[in-house]
């Protein structure tokens, strides 16, 4: 099922917490704004507990990242927060290409396994709660003001391992921290990995005076709830408030609905094409001890009860050459020339460069172009190569009309003032110099574009010879530019 998106979400607010970051601010400022890439977000709100680290070092490396992405929240309570070099740069550069620029983010400061909350929607105040009984972290919480008139209050938390008595005294604390900051009629959750052995833990019975634990419980499309490796205890959790609850939805992936929620474990998940880019084997990587949980509300506030907004579904059939998607039209390279209508997206492949100038791949790059007159949903499309998926845009990224976006195969390949520009979400778009085909897929991995690139001379790209034309053939680009390549603009240099 399609999210359509249907909110102008506003700008992301300056946290008041230290390490509260807007993507586009820089830390421990007092203010700073976030460039959001348009319209964005459906009529539910999802939130997900995620501990995903893999690896020796229990970093966020491919397989969680790639799950995060396929599930889409827009909220995440993430434990053992540590990406790359486990800097602030770090986490601020994956969260950007993870979720998108308009997310922010808070994270414990100066723990070795810090908890954080990751948000779609403005992050106005945050901190962090002392664990009495661990010392490399504390209990992570963010205010979050969700559109509407209430406020999320949102609890991160990685309970021990030892005891259920250690995990009943960590469960007291956050309840009374909870009791003392939430004024009455907002929402709570609390969510991460609480190491539960099962849900008679008495950790649950204090954690029930602010946020309900009662089932039904999310699980997988077996009806397994296991949270961890082994699938037989509930690790992981995320559990709110009865007001907030009043308003659960089930979590729909394609077309399968989990109405408790959904445990993701890609071992097991079928047709895993539903939460691309996720990978079979991602659940399964080294050190990968816990699977996501999934829960979905229904957004924005309205009285319990009321039906949401109705789905506009398309109404023209999609003839061949032409996907119709809610109103996009994306037409395939080599159809017939299709007209669009106003009010309509037309989104193109314009311009790929696969033979970086020198040695750093990080220099290629595929650049699109919406050359209608309506802002396209890029959500969940795929920038794909002969060998592999190469980028998946993330939730929320939207394409104005006119605009054009190029993905970079990392960020240090975009140049310098070049804004409507993003690093390959896999960290390589690994495109061959000889020869490789290009392909832009849409969110269900559906061919709408592609494009053989023959090996080019160094730094030159493969262009459209009418820029923004899907009717145009391709050139090297300095067939007819003076330009060997021209990443965010036309052939020539001017502005789309």
């Amino acid at each position: 099922m399609r999210r359509l998106p249907w909110l102008v979400l506003l700008a992301l607010l300056a946290a008041c917490a230290e390490s509260t970051v807007s993507l586009d601010g820089d830390l421990n400022e007092g203010e700073g704004t976030t460039q959001t890439f348009g319209e964005l977000a459906g009529p539910r709100l999802r939130i997900v507990a995620a501990n995903l680290t893999s690896g020796n070092d229990a970093l966020y490396d491919a397989p969680g990242t790639r799950i995060l992405q396929g599930v889409e929240p827009d909220i995440v309570l993430i434990q053992e927060f540590r990406v790359g070099n486990k800097t602030e740069a770090a986490a601020r550069d994956w969260v950007r290409s993870t979720f998108g620029a308009e997310f922010s983010y808070y994270r414990e400061p100066s723990r070795p396994k810090p908890n954080g909350v990751i948000s779609r929607y403005p992050i106005v105040a945050s901190g962090q709660w002392d664990d009495p009984r661990v010392n490399d972290r504390e209990f992570a919480w963010a205010r979050i003001d969700l559109p509407g008139e209430k406020d999320l209050f949102a609890v991160s938390v990685h309970f021990l391992t030892s005891n259920g008595g250690d995990r009943s005294a960590e469960a007291r604390v956050v309840t009374n921290k909870l009791r003392e900051l939430v004024p009455a009629g907002h929402y709570v959750v609390v969510g991460g990995d609480f190491n539960t052995d099962n849900r008679n833990e008495s950790c649950f019975r204090e954690l029930s005076g602010v946020v309900d634990t009662t089932g039904p419980h999310p699980a997988d499309h077996r009806g397994v709830q296991g949270t961890n490796a082994n699938r037989n205890k509930p690790y992981d959790n995320v559990m709110v408030s009865g007001n907030l609850k009043a308003r659960q939805r089930a979590v729909n992936f394609g077309g399968r609905d989990f109405p408790a929620g959904a445990v993701i474990d890609t071992r097991v998940y079928s047709p895993l094409a539903e939460i691309a880019p996720a990978q079979v084997g991602d659940s399964r990587a080294p050190q990968m001890q816990h699977m996501a949980v999934v829960k979905d509300f229904e957004w924005p506030e309205r009285p319990v009860g009321d039906e949401p907004p109705p789905v506009e579904e398309p109404t023209t059939p999609a003839d061949a050459g032409t996907v119709v998607d809610a109103g996009a039209v994306v037409v395939d390279a080599g159809a017939p020339p299709v007209a669009v209508d106003a009010g309509q997206p037309l989104l193109v492949l314009n311009e790929v460069l696969t033979n970086e100038p020198g040695t750093d791949a990080a220099g290629e790059f595929v650049e699109l172009v919406n050359m209608g007159t309506a802002a396209m949903d890029l959500s969940g499309f795929i920038i794909a190569d002969g060998a592999a998926h190469r980028h998946f845009f993330a939730s929320g990224t939207v394409l104005a009309p006119g605009g054009v976006v190029v993905v970079f195969g990392a960020r240090a390949g975009i140049p310098e003032g070049l804004t409507q520009a993003v690093p390959a979400s896999t960290g390589t778009l690994g495109l061959s110099n000889s020869s490789d085909s290009i392909k832009l897929k849409d969110r269900s991995g559906r061919v709408l574009q592609s494009v053989t690139i023959p090996g080019l001379s160094d730094g030159v790209s493969w262009v459209r010879k009418v820029d923004g034309s899907v009717e145009s053939s391709w050139e090297a680009h300095t067939t007819s530019s003076m330009l060997s390549a021209s990443p965010g603009v036309r052939s020539n240099g001017a502005a789309f």
